[in-house]
């Protein structure tokens, strides 16, 4: 066990850490919609899909970065927990980039030939980049990648 893969080892926890920050200072805004809905129930057509928007928006947007914060700290003490953390947020951040993108190809496919219906004055146009979904599934895959090599496993306790 080398000082060189105990730095590759703390590196990745601090890109851990760094990425559930980031993600929960993103999703502050997303919880706070949902909190909203709370009080606009007719938002959606049951009750059950309010459930269902809101307990995905609350893993989405803090357990799951939560847990990076935390398998981040574990791999910086070079813990055997952490690694095993930062491979469950790896696994499921590449399945959930893939479905995402998959879901996008299966959906453009599904709209491409309808018409555009007419916009009034004063409506904005946007349109959708799917390369954020892209970039964020390769990155899973690379620290999946780095996260299985040996050398990696050798330097945790």
């Amino acid at each position: 066990m080398t000082k060189h893969n105990k730095k590759i080892v703390k590196s990745l926890g601090i890109v851990f850490i760094a990425y559930g920050g980031f993600k929960i200072l993103l999703g502050l805004k997303s919880v706070w919609l949902v909190l909203g809905w709370c009080f606009y129930p007719s938002s959606y057509n049951s009750i059950s899909e309010q459930i269902f928007y809101s307990t995905m928006t609350i893993l989405l947007t803090i357990i799951l970065p939560s847990a990076a914060i935390i398998g981040g700290i574990g791999l910086l003490k070079q813990k055997k927990w952490g690694w095993i953390v930062a491979v469950v947020i790896a696994i499921s951040t590449f399945i959930m980039g893939a479905l995402g993108t998959i879901n996008f190809i299966i959906e453009s496919d599904r709209y491409r030939n309808m018409p555009i219906s007419f916009i009034s004055g004063g409506e904005v146009v946007d349109t959708i980049s799917m390369i954020p979904t892209y970039i964020q599934c390769i990155v899973a895959l690379i620290i999946l990648i780095l996260l299985s090599r040996k050398f990696i496993k050798q330097s945790i306790n």
